[in-house]
C-alpha cells in the first residue's frame, strides 16, 4: 500500500512539474483510479461491508 502511495506521489509530481494546470484534474483521476484498484482487489463481501460503513 505505501508502495503504491509512494509511486502516486512521483507520478503527481512528474506531471506538475510539465504542466501546473493540469494538476488538479490529474489528481482528482489519480485518486479514483487508486480507490477504485482497492475496492477491485478486496472481496466483495468486505466492499460491500466498506460500502455501507461508509453510508
Amino acid at each position: 500500500m505505501i508502495k503504491v502511495i509512494h509511486q502516486l506521489l512521483n507520478r503527481v509530481l512528474y506531471v506538475a512539474s510539465i504542466s501546473p494546470i493540469k494538476y488538479l484534474n490529474f489528481i482528482v483521476f489519480s485518486i479514483k483510479v487508486s480507490v477504485k484498484k482497492i475496492l477491485v482487489s478486496r472481496k466483495k463481501c468486505s466492499t460491500i461491508k466498506l460500502y455501507h460503513n461508509m453510508v
